[in-house]
């Protein structure tokens, strides 16, 4: 006998084929509009999604973007996507600049989709005067209008010197540890310089690093090239050392001058920012080749308390030229860094300084570096040991108050054998009668 299929069946099953059908028609579209991956963008609804980005960055909703220099030219793109492709569509963009005391700067432009569901506009930072127009955060918002649903993406981006040399000194960098900072030299000796640079970028830059230094009667004596990898979104002080001053150069006021590149000028390499420049002063070596003499190092108290600071002294001389400055350099056995301290002049020829305070069982090491107004400088480091002392452990003062309570327990335990076993014991002893 021959089984009736039921209408209803017979419709349950092409509802199903229906189904798996559009499903494999909406996952081979998808695959096909994402280029092989997973589309980020698909949203269950009508609704569009917009995302604004450039080259540098910001792809994403809400993502920031890189960073971009004064008279670059920027191309934005803005994505639009509600599951299928949105070919010319109107894409309202807004550019807004820092907010600043002086001029706050907008602007509006549009542009259509493309067959790629991308508009583009093309926009070159401006470059005013004064700079707090341009540098800072800037924002761009790109907006469109699909099915009477607004919907908006913006993305922050930062204007500015790329890479910028934020400061430049002159000094002496001490056994890779400790940099002295000073600014008179005398002839053939070696100047060390600290260039601090920052990189405002999502990405590292390769910087080419010039040091050029020229006396007063502007002829160069002294020429330093280094070549670096600075990582995105840090400050880093550079290290520019053993430049030296050759006898001819020109006693007196001398300039140097510090250029970041994105690679070397001889390689075709532009300037990131504008070039920064420092005075030092170059010396005659007769007229005063002797370093400061530091004596009677001492530090109170000895031993220090928990959180205590402590109090450095040294008496200091320089019997020529006189004593420039005194500089404390310490740090810990948790904290491997240096930190610097400004001695200040007491009485006669006593400076002093002050360490702040750390946790107990901590040690301290120390050393002093005098220098005078020829340049020279002197430094004691308790013959290359450091002056050391340790903050005092607590220990004691809690082994005193655990056995403090120790006693207190042993006495409650005595009194309550005394007091409350004989009372239970005669109890006891009646309920058995």
């Amino acid at each position: 006998m021959q089984k009736k299929i039921f209408p209803f069946r017979i419709a349950i099953v092409t509802i199903s084929l229906i189904i798996i059908a559009s499903s494999y028609v909406t996952f081979t579209l998808n695959h096909i509009l994402c280029r092989g991956e997973t589309n980020p963008y698909v949203k269950s609804n009508t609704n569009a999604i917009v995302d604004v980005y450039t080259l540098k960055g910001g792809r994403g909703i809400g993502n920031e973007g890189g960073a971009f220099a004064p008279q670059e030219e920027v191309q934005f793109y803005a994505f639009v996507f509600n599951g299928n492709s949105i070919v010319n569509e109107t894409v309202l963009f807004e550019i807004h600049g820092p907010i600043n005391q002086f001029e706050n700067y907008s602007l509006i432009m549009s542009a259509w989709t493309n067959e790629s569901s991308i508009a583009t506009i093309s926009y070159r930072i401006p470059n005013y005067i004064p700079l707090e127009i341009v540098f800072g955060m800037w924002h761009i918002s790109a907006a469109i209008e699909i099915n009477g649903v607004k919907t908006v993406d913006t993305m922050a981006f930062e204007v500015g010197w790329v890479v910028d040399i934020l400061s430049a000194e002159t000094g002496t960098l001490v056994d890779e540890t400790y940099w002295i900072r000073r600014t008179n030299f005398t002839e053939e000796t070696l100047i060390d310089f600290k260039v601090t640079l920052k990189n405002i970028d999502l990405t590292p830059k390769n910087v080419s690093l010039y040091a050029t230094c020229i006396d007063k009667g502007e002829i160069p004596f002294a020429l330093r090239y280094q070549s670096l990898l600075l990582p995105p979104k840090t400050v880093e002080d550079i290290f520019i050392l053993d430049l030296f001053i050759p006898k001819w150069a020109g006693e007196g006021e001398a300039t140097a001058f510090f250029d970041a590149y994105d690679k070397s000028p001889l390689e075709g390499g532009g300037p990131y920012c504008a070039s920064k420049e420092i005075s030092l002063t170059i010396l005659n070596k007769s007229d005063d080749a002797s370093p400061p003499v530091i004596e009677e190092v001492t530090h109170e108290p000895e031993t220090a308390q928990l959180n205590q600071e402590v109090t450095v002294s040294a008496n200091v001389k320089d019997w020529q030229t006189e004593v420039q400055e005194v500089i404390l350099y310490y740090h810990t056995d948790t904290n491997a860094t240096w930190i610097s301290v400004k001695m200040n002049r007491t009485t006669g020829d006593t400076f002093k300084g002050n360490i702040s305070g750390f946790p107990s069982t901590t040690n301290v090491s120390y050393v002093i570096i005098a220098y005078d107004y020829a340049g020279n400088f002197a430094v004691d480091d308790d013959a290359g040991q450091y002056y050391v002392y340790a903050v005092a452990s607590e220990f004691p003062s809690l082994a005193l108050i655990l056995l403090t309570l120790a006693a207190f327990a042993a006495a409650a335990i005595i009194w309550k054998r005394k007091h409350l076993e004989k009372p239970i014991q005669t109890e006891l002893y009646s309920r058995h009668q």
